[in-house]
């Protein structure tokens, strides 16, 4: 094992109680392969990112957070029996190998850190191996997730003025939207079998492709100058092959590229529901390719995050719904027939009467 770096293993194959143990049982394991994803291996990947997800959306560009964050891509096909996590991010995370540690325990792994003294070890049933000692990791983690959680929660609640700074600006965004629907997303994203590397950013879900979907777009944004403006815009291109379904779908649908044969390429959300002149706050401008922006003047982190959890709501609103030419019928149908939530999806001084489901042509 190589100095400071953590790996796992299933307990079937060994559960040591010193250092000896420990290095015996890893070096059996090291180039073994099981014929088929250990299924705890998996889990504990998905669990891992779910517990990392936070503190990488929180830091942004952490290349430590980031490697712990694709513990569940690495893991999904991972064929090695001792699975080699690496240097952990303790100038990030407190404790960062009590959070490996629950994840591992919940599903029958042990986890051995090698120092250059010793090995740290922590095994499934709370029991950690330490310069000879025998304590519970479990006081432990359970202290760093309350304190993580805090500091979260203090983040979220955070008033006065706007972040400063595009990286923070981004990781702000990033993190009300990842409070607002992280679960879900996170489903949904295991659904497409997809992992968007930030949450409010544009190349986020661009490479995100369905059985109808070719990219679907999602942005936030705040601009920053003498006036500050929040922006967000959802859009979907679709597969050539569904133009004419589309076309039936969305007749009046404004695509940002009308030549005769080219995908189609739609804005799906106004959710403002107001126009300049309703709303003094709001400004209509126009993208290269001809599509509206919208721009809510904001002077508050207060008021950017109402707008950001709107934008959250309303990407839950058509993610679910872009798996399949089927799904995506029976939504665009619901939604005509009133049969969805989309109008109880309204911002503060907005009218939901003025709301579009998708952009119109003029």
């Amino acid at each position: 094992m190589e100095l400071h770096k953590v790996y796992i293993w299933d307990s079937k194959y060994g559960i040591p109680t010193n250092d000896e143990e420990a290095r015996a049982i890893a070096a059996k394991l090291a180039n073994t392969f099981e014929t088929e994803p250990n299924p705890r291996m998996v889990a504990f990947g998905k669990k891992m990112e779910e517990f990392v997800r936070p503190a990488w959306t929180y830091f942004e560009d952490a290349s430590e957070l980031t490697a712990m964050y694709h513990v569940a891509r690495d893991t999904e096909n991972c064929l090695e029996r001792i699975y080699c996590l690496g240097d952990l991010p303790d100038s990030y995370i407190a404790n960062s190998t009590g959070i490996v540690a629950r994840a591992a325990a919940e599903n029958g792994l042990v986890v051995a850190r090698e120092f250059e003294y010793t090995v740290q070890l922590l095994l499934p049933d709370g029991t950690e191996y330490y310069e000879g000692k025998k304590s519970d990791w479990r006081n432990d983690a359970e202290e760093t997730e309350k304190r993580w959680q805090e500091t979260l929660a203090k983040v979220r609640k955070r008033t006065g003025k706007l972040p400063k700074g595009y990286d923070a600006r981004n990781t702000f965004l990033s993190l009300i939207i990842q409070e607002k629907i992280g679960k879900p997303l996170d489903l949904l994203c295991n659904q497409y079998h997809y992992i968007p590397t930030r949450m409010n950013y544009f190349d986020s879900f661009r490479k995100l492709q369905t059985e109808l979907v070719d990219s679907f777009m999602f942005s936030t944004d705040i601009e920053t100058g003498s006036e500050n403006y929040f922006t967000s815009l959802i859009r979907i291109n679709f597969h050539k092959e569904y133009n004419d379904l589309i076309d039936r779908l969305m007749p009046a649908a404004q695509p940002s590229n009308t030549d005769e044969g080219a995908v189609r390429q739609i804005a799906l959300t106004d959710f403002y529901g107001v126009s300049e002149e309703e709303n003094p706050k709001v400004h209509v401008g126009y993208h290269s390719h001809k599509a509206a922006n919208h721009k809510w003047s904001i002077s508050s982190r207060e008021e950017a995050v109402v707008l950001a959890e709107a934008a959250a709501d309303m990407l839950m609103y058509y993610l679910p719904h872009i798996g399949t030419a089927e799904d995506f019928t029976r939504f665009v149908q619901a939604h005509h027939a009133g049969e969805t939530n989309f109008a109880r999806l309204t911002l503060p001084d907005t009218n939901p009467n003025k709301r579009k489901f998708y952009l119109e042509q003029p």
